[in-house]
């Protein structure tokens, strides 16, 4: 079995970690709470720690004419300053992480659609496309990492590409010599192929030309082009080529009921309906039928602790 070591998340403190909203109120989550085993999760909640309390007053994003201002309307309090003082001393001392779970609209987490207004009055938003204070600083400074908020991981096809993404860059970060690296990059020939095969190139050549060079500046530079690798998630159609070129390597161990249910799967995959799960499942079960476990190894078949590969539906 492949152990995974565990991603560092900073993660927004009202989902399902603290009663800390605006209201008291908690923000439930299955798919957080199936991942607590998995992931170290690091809470955090920028609004109590600029000192508002439990419940407040809900503060707003007000779009001034030379500045964007994060004002609690009720009471005219200009909370703007205290925000981003209170990011930057967060983030500046903040360690290694994967990535970031921020709560979607929030206008502090918020990474993306937080309504902002033109006036305290809140007649209308004058946009819905602004990030809340934290989480545009967190955009800014982190734009290779994994930063989603807890709706748009309700997507399987989000979801999937987050979790391969901070799983690997997890693994990545604990590579020590060379020969780690060789392995890791073999383990992931196929999983970079299926995202970008001109970067997976790169990370090859790379990997080939770093005898006596310092150990250092190949990580570096193999980190800068594997971020890229997870710019975007995985197309659907360079998964299923994949996946169907090495099923066609173990046909012959494989009966005719097995073939149809295996491309019914991967239609139902094509459709958005299912994750590559299943699949990969059964095209691992053929493997070791076959007795050659040439692939077994691929992070292709296994981004990710098994545990999670089979939430194909969060019910929130």
């Amino acid at each position: 079995m492949k152990d995974f070591t565990k991603p560092c998340i900073i993660i927004s403190k009202c989902i399902e970690f603290s009663p800390c909203r605006y209201n008291g109120e908690i923000i439930r989550s299955a798919f957080i709470k199936k991942l607590k085993p998995y992931i170290n999760f690091i809470p955090v909640c920028p609004e109590c720690a600029i000192g508002l309390g439990v419940p407040r007053k809900p503060i707003y994003i007000i779009m001034d004419t030379n500045r964007k201002r994060l004002i609690q309307t009720s009471t005219g309090n200009d909370l703007t300053d205290e925000m981003i003082n209170v990011t930057d001393s967060y983030l500046n001392s903040l360690g290694d992480v994967e990535g970031f779970i921020l709560k979607s609209n929030s206008p502090s987490c918020g990474v993306k659609n937080v309504k902002a207004y033109s006036n305290c009055k809140k007649i209308e938003p004058v946009t819905t496309t602004a990030s809340g204070f934290f989480g545009a600083e967190v955009m800014n400074r982190y734009p290779s990492l994994g930063i989603e908020d807890e709706k748009s991981l309700m997507d399987m096809r989000i979801r999937e590409h987050f979790l391969t993404k901070v799983f690997t860059l997890s693994r990545f970060k604990r590579i020590d010599n060379i020969e780690d690296l060789i392995q890791f990059n073999k383990d992931n020939k196929l999983l970079f192929t299926a995202y970008n095969p001109g970067e997976k190139h790169i990370l090859d050549e790379i990997v080939s030309e770093s005898k006596n060079k310092s150990l250092t500046d190949i990580l570096n530079k193999y980190l800068n082009h594997l971020y890229k690798i997870f710019i975007h998630p995985q197309e659907p159609d360079s998964n299923v080529d994949i996946i169907m070129d090495v099923m066609n390597k173990f046909s012959s161990f494989i009966s005719n009921q097995e073939k149809l249910l295996f491309m019914e799967n991967i239609q139902r995959y094509r459709e958005g309906r299912i994750t590559l799960s299943a699949s990969r499942t059964l095209l691992k079960s053929w493997m070791i039928r076959s007795g050659n476990t040439t692939y077994v190894s691929q992070s292709f078949f296994n981004p990710y602790p098994v545990d999670l590969m089979g939430i194909d539906h969060i019910m929130d």
